[in-house]
C-alpha cells in the first residue's frame, strides 16, 4: 500500500535539524478569519459515469440527488462536485460524481484520477472522521465506493486532505429569499402602524373632534323634524330650501292669497328650529310670466 501523505522535515531558525516544526499561524485581525484548516469528511462518494452527453450529465445530477437522500445524509453539510474526464488512460471518457458530508469543501477527484493513472492500482482510500475509512475501487473502467472501520490492510493508495485544493459546491441550496421579504414587509408594517398610532395618540390627539368651525356650526344646521313638518296644501306649498350667509336656512313658499294672484315669500329657520313668519318676496301673475321684485 502506498501512502502519499506529506513526511518531510523542516529546519527553522531556533529549532532542531531535523524535527518537525509547526509553524504559527498569524492573526488577520478583526475583520479576517484564520485560515480554514483541511480535515477528512465524515462521509465520501465517488462515483462513474462514462459518456459525455447532456443527457448522461443530467442523469448523474438525479442519481446523486436520490443516492444522498438513500443513504440518509440529510441536507446539511453536503457538498458536490461533478469532473468530466477526457483521454484518461485507464478510464473511459465520461464525468466524475464526488459527494462529501462534513468536509473542508475541498475536492478529492484530483487525486484519485491521478492515482488511477497506473493500471496496476485498483483501490484508493480515504481517511475520515472517527478513525473511519472510505475506499474507492476501480473495476473495469467504473469506480465503487465502500465504507469501513478498519484501516487499510492490502495495497492501495492513501489519499491526502492536505493535498486538497479544488473547492466543491454545497448540493442542496435553501432559498431564504422568500423568508426575508416577509421579514422586512412585516417590520416595514410595524414601523407603519407605529408612525400611524404615534400620529393618532400624540401628536393630533385622538379626543379632538375633526369639524370645521366656520361652516359647521350648530346655528348652520338644518333640523330635520323642521323639514319633516312642512307639507303642501291647496293654498301653500314648499319650492325649496335654500341657505345663504345672510339669511342662513330658510324656506322659499309659494302662497295663493284671496285675489287668486299667486305670492312668493320667504320663511327664516331659527337655530332651534323653530319657523319665522313669512315675509313676502314678490307677486307672481297667474300667467306666470313676471315676477314683482321685493320691496
Amino acid at each position: 500500500m502506498t501512502d502519499t501523505t506529506d513526511k518531510k522535515t523542516s529546519t527553522l531558525a531556533g529549532g532542531r535539524a531535523g524535527t518537525a516544526v509547526k509553524p504559527k499561524e498569524k492573526s488577520k485581525g478583526l475583520f479576517f478569519s484564520k485560515k480554514k484548516q483541511k480535515h477528512p469528511p465524515e462521509r465520501v462518494l465517488l462515483d462513474y459515469k462514462q459518456g459525455h452527453e447532456k443527457a448522461i450529465l443530467e442523469s448523474a445530477r438525479a442519481e446523486q440527488h436520490a443516492l444522498v437522500m438513500n443513504l440518509g445524509f440529510g441536507k446539511e453539510g453536503v457538498d458536490s462536485r461533478i469532473k468530466k474526464v477526457s483521454k484518461h488512460p485507464v478510464l473511459e471518457d465520461g464525468y466524475v460524481i464526488e459527494t462529501q458530508q462534513y468536509g473542508d469543501g475541498t475536492s478529492y477527484i484530483e487525486q484519485a484520477l491521478s492515482a488511477f493513472e497506473d493500471p496496476a492500482i485498483r483501490k484508493v482510500w480515504i481517511p475520515l472522521k472517527k478513525g473511519r475509512w472510505s475506499y474507492i475501487q476501480q473495476s473495469n473502467g467504473y469506480l465503487e465506493t465502500y465504507w469501513s472501520e478498519f484501516p487499510p490492510t492490502d495495497d492501495g493508495v492513501i489519499l491526502s486532505a492536505e493535498k486538497k485544493t479544488v473547492m466543491m459546491k454545497p448540493l442542496f441550496i435553501e432559498s431564504y429569499a422568500l423568508f426575508y421579504i416577509s421579514i422586512m414587509l412585516l417590520f416595514a408594517g410595524g414601523l407603519s402602524l407605529g408612525a400611524a398610532m404615534l400620529f393618532k395618540y400624540v401628536v393630533y390627539n385622538e379626543h379632538q373632534t375633526m369639524v370645521n368651525k366656520t361652516y359647521y356650526t350648530a346655528s348652520k344646521y338644518l333640523p330635520i323634524e323642521t323639514l319633516r313638518g312642512e307639507s303642501s296644501t291647496e293654498t301653500e306649498r314648499l319650492r325649496s330650501v335654500r341657505y345663504s350667509q345672510g339669511k342662513g336656512w330658510h324656506f322659499i313658499k309659494e302662497k295663493l292669497s284671496d285675489d287668486g294672484s299667486m305670492g312668493q315669500f320667504y320663511q327664516k329657520i331659527g337655530a332651534n328650529g323653530e319657523k319665522e313668519a313669512l315675509i313676502q318676496m314678490g307677486t307672481i301673475q297667474t300667467n306666470n310670466i313676471t315676477t314683482e321684485g321685493s320691496k
